[in-house]
């Protein structure tokens, strides 16, 4: 299981992110269009566990 760290006292199983690389839409600078420039990044709450007593008592 390998944690991704939110803040010091939560973190994330990497098992319950999915993540999206899109490219821009529209006009645009240069590489905005070739380039992936938005990162669009789920959590599965069906996935994620319960949080613990300690982070629900902020």
């Amino acid at each position: 299981m390998t944690l991704v760290p939110v803040t010091r006292s939560i973190s994330l199983d990497e098992k319950e992110l999915h993540e999206d690389f899109l490219r821009s839409s529209g006009p645009g600078g240069q590489n905005v269009k070739t380039l992936c420039v938005n990162a669009d990044v789920t959590i599965s709450l069906t996935l994620a566990a319960p949080p613990e007593k300690s982070v629900l008592q902020c």
